[in-house]
């Protein structure tokens, strides 16, 4: 998380204030994917945004990403 931004030579130009690396076990892709999935989907949605542009750090993250898995399994 950057609160100033990052210049990252980003399409529409505008800096970056999250990134994310993932990690996942050689034998398992599914699981990979599938968090790329959920990253994505909940980056189009503005409250996620402001989430983790409020973050006060990788607890409120992870709370954040937990909320979005759920919502992504369906509860």
């Amino acid at each position: 998380l950057s609160r100033g931004g990052i210049e990252f030579e980003s399409l529409d130009k505008q800096p970056v204030y999250s990134v994310f690396l993932l990690l996942s076990p050689e034998d398992r892709p599914e699981d990979h994917l599938q968090a790329m999935e959920v990253i994505f989907k909940s980056l189009s949605k503005d409250a996620f945004r402001r989430g983790l542009r409020s973050a006060g750090g990788v607890e409120d993250v992870t709370v954040l990403l937990s909320d979005a898995d759920a919502q992504h399994l369906g509860g």
